[in-house]
Parts: structure tokens; sequence; C-alpha cells
């Protein structure tokens, strides 16, 4: 007689939903963050005519999901969806919402910059059919902050976080360890954001450890030896007290590093 031992994975479970992104690289952002090259990590390339093409594609995707019986959740990303140019969030929103059950799409989600959700306007995107906001926090300390040139500290990021739950939306939560001014240590400012962000109640974080890019801003620091990247045995090590602090919170972490690609 056999017997087995069914041993669960740690991991919190997830929706099981499929993700479908919609690239925005760069729209609505005040400026171009010093670790940041959109079109490299999305193969999406900035262009003038960006969200008109966009909105083309994605209304030429739609209807052929629609046909093909598709289901999944639609995302916005690679730039500060809250704070596009005039009413483009809520055309996007209405193009989805054309979509939604018995259509493919099953819920939207986007991501924006903590210093661009006021709750007036969180209030307009949930009623136009967004669902869930994934805040680029990327760090909550002040120094790591201020090296980064984010624009805002860390009272408007935790902010940010509470006028996401109290609009009624999905909260996200979105890390970038090793940022310049922030030390691979296990005393240091990624493993207080972690501990920090799970206070803020997220339904889902994602974790995106910085590499230097070619034609950023971090790559010249890294290049005149100002900046020095976490190695990987850092890296990981951190990652992994990450991972296991969110699945003990019941937080899935939906993504941890850029895509592969």
């Amino acid at each position: 007689m056999s017997t087995s031992l069914h041993i669960p994975h740690p991991a919190p479970p997830r929706s099981g939903r499929k993700l479908v992104p919609v690239f925005l690289p760069y729209a609505g952002c005040p400026g171009r963050c010093v670790y940041c090259a959109q079109p490299l990590a999305t193969g999406a390339a900035a262009a003038g005519d960006l969200l008109e093409r966009a909105a083309a594609g994605l209304a030429r995707d739609l209807e052929q999901a629609g046909g093909r019986g598709d289901a999944f959740e639609l995302g916005f990303y690679g730039g500060t969806f809250a704070a596009l140019p005039g009413d483009w969030a809520q055309r996007f929103l209405d193009l989805a919402a054309g979509y939604r059950d018995p259509g493919p799409v099953r819920a939207v989600r986007c991501s924006t910059r903590p210093d661009a959700v006021a709750p007036a306007l969180l209030a307009r995107l949930r009623d136009r059919g967004l669902d869930t906001v994934e805040l680029g926090v990327q760090s909550f300390d002040p120094g790591c902050l201020a090296a980064s040139g984010r624009g805002y500290g860390r009272e408007q990021a935790l902010e940010a976080c509470a006028a996401v739950r109290e609009a009624g939306l999905g909260l996200g939560v979105q890390l970038l360890p090793g940022l310049p001014a922030m030390a691979p240590d296990p005393e240091g400012p990624f493993l207080r954001d972690v501990a920090l962000a799970l206070e803020q109640a997220p339904a889902v974080m994602r974790l995106y450890p910085c590499v230097v890019l070619p034609g950023t801003g971090l790559a010249r620091r890294w290049a005149a030896g100002e900046y020095a990247p976490w190695t990987v045995p850092q890296a990981a090590d951190l990652l992994g007290r990450a991972l296991l602090a969110c699945w003990r919170a019941g937080v899935p972490v939906i993504r941890q590093g850029l895509a592969p690609q």
C-alpha cells in the first residue's frame, strides 16, 4: 500500500484570470524616472500618436477576442494612466466597457503614480469601469525616493494607497528594490517597504528589482561609478524574504522582475 504526502504551496491563491496588457510608454508621465526605459521593458515604442494607435489596436483586438470567446482582465501599463492627457483615460475605459461581460473583458486595471490619484478622479474612473489600481510606489523611504527623483514622499504614497482603498478599488503596490540609496541589507529600506506596503492591505504586490537599462539616467550614474546595482545573490536573498512575508500576509506577488524578453 502506497501513501503520498500532500504539502500545499505556501503562495496564496490568485484569480487565475488571464491578464492582457496594453502598454502606453511614458503616456501621462510628468518626466522620465532615472531607471526607466519603457520601450526596452515593454517592447512598445513611444510615439506622438501612441494613444491613437493604442486605442485603434485595442478596439481591433477586443473585437477579435469577442469572436473567439476569450475571457480576460485588461491592464493599462507603461505610463501614468490616471494622468493621461485630456479624456484619454475615460476613453480607454469606455472602450473596454463596450466589451465587458458577456464580452471578453472581465475586469480592468491600471498602473499609475501615487501623486496622480486624487479621490474625485478615482471615483470617476471607478464609475467608468476601473476595478484595480496598481500604484508604482517603488519605495516609501524618503531617501530612496529623493535619490531616484520620484517627486513625492512617504506620506503622499501612503495617502495614495488609502485613497485607492477608500474609492472601493482593488489596490496593487509595486516596489522597486535596489533603487539608488537603497542598501542591500536585511535591515535596510526594502524589507521595511515590504512591511509597510502589506500594512496597506493590498490585493496584490509586484516586486521589480532595479536593473540598469541602456540610455537611462541610472546607466549614466553606473558608468560614472555613482551607482552600484545589487548583485544577483543579494537580490535573490532579499526578494526571497519579501516573497515569504507577502505569502504569510496572504498577498499574492503577481510579478518578480521584468518580463524575460
